[in-house]
């Protein structure tokens, strides 16, 4: 799977890299609406379509904590539009959907992502340990689905 230290770093000097730092900062710091900002103006000034992935990654994370869960689910249907091969797009919109009390439709995402994750682990591309960070967010899930 792509991750973002993939990305070519010469190629971000004239794009958005400066605004996506500034906003893992302010993330990092919690401050969640400076973060939000960033991650907007990197989203208007980057151009490569790995990067722009990355970018609605970590507004999908953001909006999340913002307890704004249609923007997150938002953002994790535009990183699935972009990339249907990488399970953290299902992953983001499975937490999303689970955050607005939908937990069949999380679960269905969860199980999108863990397909994607099996596949890729059986050709050797994976590290197993994601099928077991996955798991925990779908037992979670099935125990919130049972007890509505």
């Amino acid at each position: 799977f792509f991750r973002p230290k993939d990305l070519n770093m010469a190629h971000t000097e004239h794009t958005g890299s400066g605004f996506v730092l500034r906003g893992n900062g302010h993330y990092h710091n919690q401050e969640y609406e400076k973060a939000l900002e960033a991650y907007q103006v990197a989203l208007e000034k980057e151009t490569l379509p790995i990067a722009r992935w990355n970018i609605h990654n970590r507004l999908c994370a953001t909006y999340t904590k913002l307890k704004q869960y249609d923007l997150a689910l938002h953002e994790a249907e535009l990183m699935i539009k972009s990339d249907p091969e990488h399970p953290k797009g299902y992953v983001r919109k499975g937490g999303a959907l689970y955050f607005r009390g939908e937990y069949e439709l999380a679960l269905d995402e969860y199980n999108k992502a863990t397909e994607i994750i099996d596949e890729a682990i059986a050709q050797g591309k994976a590290d197993p340990k994601l099928a077991v960070s996955l798991g925990g967010y779908i037992a979670d899930t099935q125990t919130k689905k049972e007890e509505q």
